[in-house]
């Protein structure tokens, strides 16, 4: 069914920063529309330059990872054969290794383009090349201060803390989204079109959860009896894997058991496999990957509301109704996403809203002292919900508050169509210890030279793609793929995972033809021998990012 990643045709959203209001269906990011230019009319509250506002943070942003998003926009054109999709994407891969050292705020800070050097079609004046770039280092005229950093991030991603993660993490993120997005709301930079353009966004009828029912429906006769337990260890047995786990007997109560197998997938994340005895499974790079690859925070509150008011001209107001899109805001709330489940049912109709998306930092669950209050009140955001459930009354004030501030509403018209909720932090759920993959630098492609000099060594990512010594325990899970939080990353490693299974059997090659018969071949996996070496290194137990003297 369709879903409305930005607003309806004819319906607007808000947006909300530095305490200003604003209403439609695009932001006008050129036009300092929330007082953002340092210049006299307003002497206290700006901080940004009148010529980097002038241009907007979506074409600053643009033109400065311009660069490094060109491999993933060509792939995508139209018209090209395989041959050129291929060279594409090993273009795209060689960008990726080379930044990788970068985080987004780093790569800003040093290489952020000037205003004066963008063309009006968005280009950089002189198109130099990233080989150019970082063989010659920034020129004075680049980079960007911390305060217009943060605006970029604020306006542009819709959460604080997002320019920490891997700059590799960053430009995949956004080719992701599409053709030169660069933000979390889908917004496509497709010249004289504005965003939105090009793209057909879909969810699932019931819900994503459908999806794992299905996959259960298909596996519970074979695994009816390891289903929704805690495996506390894999260990060699023979020939076999001992897996042990947490059972409930007759009597509700928890006790030991174990079952064998041939092979084993784990695709619990890797916060859950860090405290899951592994030492006979896993290499020691694997284990490192296991403790470190990052993992990003994210909280969601859903509120149930006895009608659509979002919906309702008589709220409102006439032309100011929101169907669908995400509204942005400098507020502890953050994103306020509509649903496009029933985006069709009447305004006097009850309906769920996301009231609060975050992520990174305004997620978090630490509380710090920090110089900014609004930090602080993100912050602690994230302490607020808890192990989740019904809003607390200090959550509610919370939300109440801030969505009357984003909605230009009394606060009494929205707490009293309140008609139950539901809050949720990924973190502290103990089955899933973080949300989704974000790596940091170095994590995706830095490597250790072996000492025979004839592999590359293996990152932290390469690392868990392999099986672990014995070629029998394999790791599979978002975090192991390119694509981060997304179900097609869970997809594309499971495809990986079963491949590598496939490997050690006997008939491997007649179960390989009806894996790609039935699948394909991700874009992500290799088709030649680097695979086939990866497989057979990790299987041997040879691990490859330490050197051995």
């Amino acid at each position: 069914m369709p879903y409305y990643l930005g607003p309806k045709e004819g319906h607007s959203v808000r947006w909300y920063y530095n305490k200003q209001p604003f209403a439609g269906t695009q932001l006008p990011l050129s036009v300092d529309t929330f007082g953002f230019a340092k210049n006299d009319q307003h002497p206290e509250n700006g901080v940004i330059p009148v010529d980097y506002v002038n241009k907007g943070p979506d074409v600053l942003l643009k033109a400065s990872f311009r660069v490094l998003l060109a491999p993933f926009i060509d792939m995508n054109q139209a018209g090209i054969d395989e041959k050129q999709r291929k060279t594409c994407i090993d273009e795209a891969d060689d960008t990726m290794r080379k930044i990788d050292t970068f985080t987004a705020r780093s790569w800003l800070k040093l290489y952020g383009v000037h205003p004066d050097d963008i063309n009006p079609d968005g280009s950089v004046k002189g198109s130099p090349t990233l080989d150019k770039l970082l063989l010659l280092g920034p020129n004075k005229d680049m980079g960007y201060s911390p305060a217009v950093i943060q605006w970029i991030e604020t306006t542009q991603t819709g959460t604080t803390g997002w320019y920490d993660m891997a700059l590799s993490q960053t430009i995949m993120e956004a080719a992701d989204f599409g053709e030169g997005s660069l933000d979390m709301e889908g917004n496509a930079w497709v010249p004289d079109k504005g965003p939105y353009q090009d793209f057909e966004w879909g969810c699932v009828d019931g819900g994503s959860e459908e999806i794992t029912k299905g996959m259960l429906k298909l596996t519970e006769a074979n695994a009816a009896d390891i289903i929704n337990k805690k495996v506390t260890a894999v260990k060699k047995q023979g020939d076999k894997l001992d897996v042990s786990f947490f059972r409930k007997n007759k009597d509700g109560n928890e006790v030991k058991d174990s079952k064998a197998f041939d092979q084993v997938i784990c695709t619990a994340t890797l916060g859950c496999m860090a405290t899951m005895d592994l030492d006979d499974v896993v290499s020691y790079t694997q284990s490192v990957a296991i403790r470190c690859l990052q993992y990003d925070a994210s909280c969601k509150i859903g509120v149930r509301f006895k009608t659509r008011w979002w919906q309702d001209e008589k709220v409102m107001g006439e032309g100011q109704t929101i169907y669908g899109g995400v509204s942005k805001s400098d507020l502890p709330l953050s994103n306020v996403v509509y649903p496009s489940y029933g985006a069709d049912d009447p305004a006097d109709a009850a309906g769920v809203l996301i009231c609060s998306y975050t992520w990174a930092q305004d997620a978090r669950v630490r509380i710090e002292v920090s110089a900014s209050h609004s930090l602080l009140k993100l912050q602690r955001l994230g302490a607020l919900i808890g192990k989740g459930g019904e809003m607390s009354t200090e959550l509610r004030t919370i939300v109440v508050r801030d969505l009357a501030k984003i909605h230009q509403l009394q606060e009494g018209d929205i707490d009293e169509r309140i008609d139950g909720s539901y809050c949720y932090a990924w973190y502290n759920d103990p089955s899933y210890r973080g949300a989704f993959a974000i790596f940091g630098p170095s994590q995706f492609y830095d490597t250790v030279p072996t000492d025979d000099n004839k592999h590359a060594g293996a990152s932290l990512f390469d690392s868990v793609k392999v099986p672990g010594p014995g070629g029998r325990f394999h790791i599979a899970g978002e975090a192991t793929s390119t694509h981060h939080g997304w179900i097609i990353g869970a997809l594309n490693s499971g495809w990986r995972a079963v491949n590598n299974v496939i490997k050690g059997c006997s008939d491997q090659e007649d179960l390989y033809k009806k894996l790609l018969k039935k699948w394909g071949f991700p874009d992500e996996e290799p088709k030649t021998g680097i695979q086939d070496d990866a497989y057979e290194r990790g299987r041997l137990g040879v691990d490859f990012s330490v050197s051995r003297g």
